[in-house]
């Protein structure tokens, strides 16, 4: 894999970790619901959808390879839109 690809990779992985604590915030309200059976089951729709869109995508721009440093990277979005955009100001 060239440096080009890994860093697209890397940027696509970091902008999905954002895109997915958004959705997750969007979520939160159902996931959260006093349903057993339905946060159960829209739990495993959002992770599955999820993990899905993330490797399609990723296949798409060097052929659904993930290295460790990709997942660090979408852990790292994450983070960074829970401090930047999600924190509560006081």
């Amino acid at each position: 894999m060239t440096l080009i690809i890994q860093i697209k990779s890397l940027a696509f992985s970091f902008l999905y970790g954002i895109f997915f604590a958004f959705t997750y915030k969007l979520n939160y309200k159902y996931l959260t619901s006093r349903m057993k059976f339905f946060k159960l089951i829209l739990s495993l729709f959002f992770i599955f959808d999820h993990v899905l869109l993330y490797f399609i995508l990723l296949s798409l721009i060097n052929n659904g390879i993930i290295h460790l440093y990709f997942l660090i990277t979408f852990i790292l979005g994450n983070i960074f839109y829970v401090y930047l955009f999600d924190s509560k100001k006081k």
